[in-house]
């Protein structure tokens, strides 16, 4: 068993849209941290999705919707900790495009 820490997603503003952060192919992956910070001058709704294989973004899959106050850098403890079988990934949405930035670092396990 090999396990390598790296990051899943580099720090990139997060649309408005589901945006899958990163996909464990291959691999069995443990995220171990979440960082959104909010560049906007006014609060933002940020949700995360933990999508199983051939899975889709939906309710029974989401880990977290947090408000992101106006120049907060949150880590989304609840998102850290979660393994990410083969096939499965990290969704992300914000509810204003391009004022966000989010970072994601883990570890995978081959």
């Amino acid at each position: 068993m090999s396990v390598t820490a790296r990051p899943l997603s580099v720090a990139a503003y997060l649309p408005a849209a589901d945006t899958e952060l990163y996909k464990a192919n291959g691999v069995r992956t443990i995220v171990d941290k979440v960082t959104a910070y909010n560049s906007d001058a006014s609060a933002i709704v940020v949700a995360f999705n933990l999508v199983p294989n051939s899975g889709a973004v939906g309710a029974s899959n989401k880990v977290v919707s947090k408000s992101v106050a106006a120049g907060e850098t949150y880590t989304f403890p609840e998102v850290c900790g979660h393994v990410l079988e083969s096939g499965g990934s990290l969704s992300g949405i914000a509810g204003t495009a391009d004022k966000v930035v989010v970072r994601v670092s883990g570890r995978e396990v081959t």
